[in-house]
């Protein structure tokens, strides 16, 4: 049986995330809530990246924003000047900002000893994400590449750590990446 346990953590190197962190805090409450209604047995990002995204949208229409979720859009395609339908993953706006967001799900087997390869496979999936949000062709409002990201350790190589330890480290490492000035390293 899988045991969940969550802990979320937002870690982003835009500059104007602060406009963000409630709908992003609240998300985190409703994943908690998910789990913990659950007892512990059940988790929404061990789906796939609707899931993790309803959550998202779900807790915009909570704090009084509005939101879209999965609806067709117009993008580029190969070149700037050659557009074409496709769907955006999500869109939310309060009454002054709004965003439009695409999404990647990334379940991670992950060994402790290759915490770096973890970290690049979140650098290839954000720079996948932020890659077809350049696509969207919207002309008001940030764009944003999310990656929702669910590590899962191999037990046998926790040693003497524990699991907050290993996420701790986890965290510490993305956060790292991600807080550089150099690219997001994403070849593995």
């Amino acid at each position: 049986m899988r045991s969940s346990f969550s802990q979320v953590e937002i870690i982003s190197p835009a500059q104007d995330i602060h406009l963000w962190k409630p709908l992003f805090q609240k998300w985190t409450e409703f994943v908690e809530r998910y789990v913990n209604i659950n007892n512990g047995g059940d988790a929404p990002y061990w789906y796939n990246e609707r899931a993790s995204l309803s959550l998202l949208t779900g807790s915009a229409w909570d704090l009084g924003y509005i939101a879209l979720d999965e609806f067709s859009t117009q993008k580029v395609k190969n070149e700037p000047e050659e557009k074409g339908y496709g769907r955006c993953d999500a869109w939310i706006s309060t009454e002054t900002h709004e965003i439009s967001i695409e999404a990647k799900q990334l379940h991670q087997l992950v060994s402790v000893n290759k915490l770096d390869v973890a970290a690049r496979q979140v650098g290839a999936s954000l720079k996948l994400a932020y890659t077809d949000a350049t696509k969207l062709t919207y002309k008001n409002g940030a764009r944003a590449g999310v990656s929702f990201c669910s590590p899962c350790f191999y037990e046998s190589e926790w040693g003497d750590a524990s699991r907050d330890q290993l996420i701790a480290s986890y965290i510490t490492i993305l956060q790292t990446l991600l807080s550089s000035d150099s690219p997001i390293p994403t070849e593995l």
